[in-house]
């Protein structure tokens, strides 16, 4: 009966005493997890303080250290998951200096974020970053990171967002990042095929765009730009229907503009610009409702523009300067009520500027020069009030300047140089108080320079040049942050007044082909940053001053053809910086040695 008991006692012990053996169970499987936690975060803590001991500058990670892995998830630039794994590091704009060889890719399996935009990171991107397999996000634009882009970076399945912007990248866009990926690699690995962000621009990429781009369904911003990507446009990119932004400027890209850009239906901004393309435009471009920035300028288009350019309503941004279209703006063009940029310069479009231009109420900056447009300036331009920059120049331009223009309070730029535009410069121009670039040069203006252009006072440039104004210089050197003064080719006469001494940020002075008379004034060489003098063809007399020595910035002095007399001052050998140097046709005497 004992051994009978013995047995009983011994196969009924497990059932007896339950809670004692959960009860002892329970904290060493506690004890189990916590030890792998508190392993797994030294890990990773263990993996950032070696990369970050690998970068010369660092400073902004000082709270990055092993003696405080008990706050990982407060480290600078650091998010942690609900479990306390590192899944995000922000670090844009930290000042690193260095590369990401020594970065463990491996020992951080839950990073879903990488973000070490604007830094000073440079070498390869390394191939280990394909360990990162939870990526959600990966930005390191604007570094220094060179080599080719990775083929690696495709193995990332989960990846939505991929910057690469402003780095030095070279070779090809390699197709696996539109591609399956094939051979050794798992077939539950399917490239990028959730990407919706990718931008490689301002690197030094080739070749042309791999027709694997097509597979990209779920991109919505792409930015190529700013490379040497050439060929033509890949028909795969017309089957993105989820796009908003193409960015493809500044390549070497060429053929026509497809018809199959119309199938881009979610488009909102198309750049194509500084590239080759050529052709005309298809009308098929103007039913992209939803577009609100159209740049395709410095390119080879031709033909003249549609009517239908009126149907995208939509449109804030037009650029299509510099390209060879023909034929007169239609007035379309000016019934798009959200344009806030209009730029069709260097062009050949010819006729005249339309009175419906007055609709364009939002415009801020409108730019039609270098064409052969003509008529007068109408009235209606002066009723644009939120216009900052306008630019007729270079056209066929005639008539006044009317006094309205007074109503462009908002103007900072304006260019109506190398028209035909006669008469007296009106008085209302010089109340455009926030003015910094007024350009009128080239013209047949005539009458005096009014003294109200002392109101000026946020000019910083001002070409009057090649017109008939006369009268004597007077209160223009009071416009202290002058940089660039041109009034060559008229018939201003009198002294150069001592008041020049006031334009410390002179950089340029061309007062050529007048009737200036006097001495030079001794102030005239105290001006620290000029460049370049031009005071040729007057009736300037007296020596050149010592003081000339003192322009150590000078790379260009014209005072030939005037009346200067006397030995050339020894201080002109200062000029280190000197390039040209003219004195012809005076009364001067002495070496230059």
């Amino acid at each position: 009966m004992k051994e009978l008991k013995t047995t009983a006692t011994s196969d009924m012990s497990p059932i007896r005493r339950p809670p004692l053996i959960f009860a002892s169970f329970v904290p060493l499987f506690l004890l189990s997890l916590c030890f792998k936690v508190s392993s797994s975060t030294r890990e990773e803590a263990q993996a950032l303080v070696k990369w970050k001991n690998s970068l010369s500058s660092s400073a902004f990670l000082n709270s990055w250290s092993l003696r405080n892995t008990q706050n990982l998830c407060n480290w600078t630039g650091i998010i942690c998951n609900t479990g306390g794994s590192v899944a995000q590091m922000n670090l844009s704009n930290s000042r690193l200096h260095g590369t990401l060889n020594e970065l463990s890719f491996a020992l951080l399996p839950n990073l879903t974020h990488f973000d070490v935009t604007i830094n000073i990171l440079h070498g390869a991107i390394p191939s280990a970053i394909s360990n990162l397999s939870k990526l959600i996000h990966l930005d390191l634009g604007s570094n220094s990171f060179n080599g080719s882009i990775p083929l690696e970076i495709s193995m990332l399945p989960d990846l939505r967002f991929l910057s690469l912007f402003d780095n030095n990248l070279m070779g090809l866009i390699p197709n696996q990042l539109g591609n399956p990926q094939k051979g050794e690699l798992p077939d539950s690995i399917f490239g990028l095929g959730r990407l919706k962000h990718l931008s490689v621009s301002s690197n030094d990429l080739s070749g042309k765009i791999p027709m694997e781009i097509g597979n990209l369904k779920s991109l919505i911003t792409l930015h190529l730009s700013g490379n040497k990507l050439q060929g033509e446009l890949p028909d795969g990119i017309f089957g993105l229907g989820k796009l908003e932004h193409l960015y493809f400027g500044s390549n070497n890209l060429s053929g026509t503009i497809s018809i199959e850009t119309a199938n881009l239906k979610s488009l909102i901004a198309l750049d194509l610009s500084m590239n080759q393309f050529q052709g005309e435009l298809p009308d098929t471009i103007f039913s992209l409702e939803k577009l609100e920035l159209l740049h395709l300028n410095s390119n080879n288009l031709s033909g003249t523009i549609s009517t239908n350019i009126g149907s995208l309503s939509s449109l804030i941004s037009l650029d299509l300067s510099m390209n060879q279209f023909q034929g007169e703006l239609p007035d379309s063009i000016f019934g798009l009520g959200r344009l806030k940029y209009l730029s069709l310069s260097s062009n050949n479009l010819s006729g005249k500027i339309s009175a419906e231009i007055g609709n364009l109420k939002s415009l801020i900056a409108l730019d039609l020069s270098s064409n052969h447009l003509q008529g007068e300036l109408l009235e209606n331009i002066f009723s644009l009030h939120r216009l900052e920059y306008l630019n007729l120049g270079s056209n066929n331009l005639s008539g006044t300047i009317p006094k309205e223009i007074r109503n462009l309070f908002s103007l900072v730029a304006l260019d109506i140089s190398k028209n035909r535009l006669q008469g007296e410069l009106p008085e209302t121009i010089f109340g455009l108080k926030n003015l910094e670039l007024l350009h009128l040069g080239s013209n047949n203006l005539s009458g005096t320079i009014s003294t109200e252009i002392r109101n000026l006072t946020s000019l910083t440039e001002l070409d009057l040049s090649a017109n008939k104004l006369q009268g004597k210089l007077q209160n223009i050197f009071g416009l202290r942050k002058l940089e660039y003064l041109s009034l060559s080719s008229n018939n201003l006469s009198g002294p150069i007044s001592m008041d020049i001494g006031n334009l410390t940020s002179l950089v340029a002075l061309n007062l050529s082909v007048n009737h200036l008379q006097g001495e030079l004034p001794h102030n005239l060489f105290g001006l620290p940053k000029l460049k370049y003098i031009a005071l040729d063809s007057n009736n300037l007399t007296g020596a050149i001053p010592t003081e000339i020595g003192n322009l150590t910035s000078l790379i260009r002095l014209d005072l030939s053809a005037n009346q200067l007399q006397g030995e050339i001052p020894n201080t002109i050998c200062q000029l280190e910086n000197l390039k040209i140097l003219s004195l012809r046709s005076n009364n001067l005497s002495g070496f230059i040695s």
